[in-house]
């Protein structure tokens, strides 16, 4: 059974159906979910880029093999360069990831 069973019909002009297409796009809605929204106050933000997600991961990844590093030289009581340099390199593609977002 639906839940929204009374329809309006809403004229727009050609330049605001194209802005109404573009909005609703940008955010990831379809045109109906967009003007609920709207209408209910709700602050609309645009979708995330794709590539968010990937960024996110790898942060994920080079969190992991901190905490691992940390552990090991906690033990160890020492540090391995070449560890901290993958880290560092790694986090310079993250950077360079974000800033062509």
């Amino acid at each position: 059974m639906r839940k929204r069973y009374i329809q309006q019909i809403v004229r727009f002009s050609e330049k605001e159906a194209d802005h109404l297409f573009l909005q609703s796009k940008k955010a990831g809605l379809s045109k109906e979910a967009f003007i609920r929204k709207a209408i209910m106050g709700i602050h609309i933000k645009p979708k995330p880029p794709e590539e968010l997600h990937a960024l996110l991961c790898q942060l994920s990844h080079i969190g992991n093999n901190i905490n691992q590093i940390a552990r090991i030289s906690h033990i160890t009581q020492s540090v391995h360069t070449d560890e901290l340099l993958s880290i560092y390199a790694q986090l310079d593609e993250i950077q360079k990831a974000v800033k062509k977002l």
